[in-house]
């Protein structure tokens, strides 16, 4: 899924991304969104955005079900949580 340069900024996580090259990183947790649409922090990747900043709860959670559960388990838990992990 590719999103708009405008849903980029307007990201419910708070990331600020630079471009570089083919991929977009923020430039406060290093969260890189490639073009496939997979996001990818601290060597794990999903198709749902991690979160950003002092949300260590958070990016613990998308951390733990990114890589115990896959992708899948990562997205369905930041719907439950309403994009709050």
């Amino acid at each position: 899924m590719v999103r708009t340069t405008r849903e980029r900024m307007n990201n419910k996580h708070g990331h600020h991304y630079q471009r570089d090259g083919s991929i977009y990183i923020c430039r406060y947790c290093g969260t890189a969104e490639h073009r496939n649409g997979n996001f990818w922090w601290a060597a794990r990747y999903s198709k749902c955005e991690p979160p950003c900043g002092d949300d260590v709860a958070g990016q613990d959670a998308w951390f733990d079900a990114a890589e115990s559960k896959g992708v899948d388990e990562a997205c369905r838990t930041d719907m439950l949580n309403g994009g709050k992990s």
